[in-house]
């Protein structure tokens, strides 16, 4: 969920997802005919991580990044791949690659205002942190800049980098504090018991990351590690980063996701421009649910909109990784954060579970009228297989 996977403009949807185990593929749905374009092959990744995310610009043409799997692959040198569509709204054909980043992973992309594209990921090296790039104006990138760090041994880490941009060309980056907490602990399978989340941080740079500031205001000499000043709700509590969105006022709004998948909480915060407003917003999930994962969006009334994956509430946590029990829900939260409505977009099936989901993000020249959730159906498998069971849904607005 971390990087955008559709852009809907002039009456086309532009979706982009990751087909076994790591081929890019684009594809195009035209809403005046209520039809679908065969699917476009870009590119094959390394593994599961290869995750594309997508921009558009001004022009409207995409724009797409997708990375390695950290700084120990050899797949492209452990950087980032990035194309631009051929021809305006039109997904059929791409650029040639440029390559940049470092060690990278995970990667979330924003198109600026002033027609740059902007960069966060999981990079360097272990234990690897949050780290941020910009595009130049003659097309290539700033150095990569570490923002976020975590003074531990090296070991698996786990960033979940969420990029916004305000109407001033302002950067906000989110992430969360995760690692293992010790060598030699599986990060899906180890004791849960004593990895480490410290909780979630924000961060604004006003000059495409060239200094970094707290909400506050005070100067942060980044890398920084988890404390007060970059601190989101609940804090110091084990949460991850479900999104960053910015609402007509330029305020940041940050959702929360509570990863021990014990409480039936997605936390919504607001910043005032003095301190954080919160509001749980798992409140209309059906009875005997709970959320275990959640991104989120922003439409041009103003209204937030969740994705979320909710399992059976008597499964323990443990077990939350692709349980049969899981199904993808909408949240409509209105303006103030408050939750409004919730439904479940994803079809039942008793053996697989539905989970994973993504939902499309607003960009300055692909404002949200109605967002497209794009979410998992298959097994979770065994490293990254079996290669055969894994469909991929998109959910389009009435």
């Amino acid at each position: 969920d971390f990087g955008n996977k559709s852009i809907t403009l002039n009456g086309k949807t532009h979706v982009t997802w990751l087909d076994a185990v790591a081929k890019v593929f684009a594809r195009t749905y035209d809403h005046a005919t209520d039809t679908w374009s065969e699917a476009f092959y870009i590119d094959d990744g390394y593994d599961n991580h290869t995750n594309p995310t997508l921009t558009v610009d001004r022009d409207g043409h995409l724009r797409i990044a997708y990375g390695p799997h950290g700084y120990w692959v050899n797949w492209n040198y452990a950087r980032v791949r990035y194309r631009r569509s051929l021809r305006p709204n039109d997904a059929s054909a791409w650029s040639g690659a440029s390559d940049f980043g470092y060690g990278a992973t995970y990667a979330s992309m924003i198109q600026l205002p002033c027609g740059l594209d902007a960069i966060g990921y999981r990079g360097g090296e272990a234990p690897s942190p949050a780290m941020f790039q910009c595009q130049r104006t003659l097309g290539h990138w700033t150095t990569a800049k570490a923002i976020f760090r975590q003074d531990i041994a090296p070991q698996y880490t786990h960033v979940g980098p969420h990029l916004a941009v305000d109407s001033k060309g302002r950067i906000y980056y989110g992430a969360h504090f995760y690692n293992v907490g010790a060598a030699n602990n599986d990060p899906v399978n180890g004791n849960k018991a004593i990895m480490r989340s410290w909780g979630v941080a924000l961060a604004m740079t006003p000059d495409q990351g060239e200094t970094w500031v707290s909400l506050a205001g005070d100067t942060l000499n980044v890398p920084v590690p988890y404390s007060a000043s970059v601190s989101v709700p609940p804090h110091g509590e084990d949460y991850r980063c479900g999104g960053v969105v910015i609402d007509r006022a330029d305020r940041p709004w940050v959702l929360c996701w509570d990863a021990t998948g014990t409480r039936r909480s997605l936390v919504l915060n607001g910043w005032t421009g003095q301190e954080w407003t919160s509001r749980n917003v798992a409140t209309l999930l059906p009875a005997g649910l709970t959320p275990v994962y959640a991104c989120m969006t922003i439409d041009t009334q103003g209204s937030f909109h969740i994705a979320c994956t909710a399992m059976d509430s008597s499964i323990d946590s443990a077990n939350a990784w692709g349980h049969v029990s899981s199904e993808v829900f909408h949240i409509v939260a209105d303006s103030s954060g408050a939750p409004r409505s919730c439904r479940q977009v994803s079809t039942s099936d008793a053996a697989v579970c539905n989970w994973l989901p993504s939902i499309s993000k607003p960009g300055p020249f692909c404002p949200i009228e109605k967002p497209v959730i794009l979410y998992t159906h298959g097994v979770p498998g065994a490293g990254c297989s079996p290669e055969t069971t894994t469909e991929v849904y998109c959910v389009l607005p009435d």
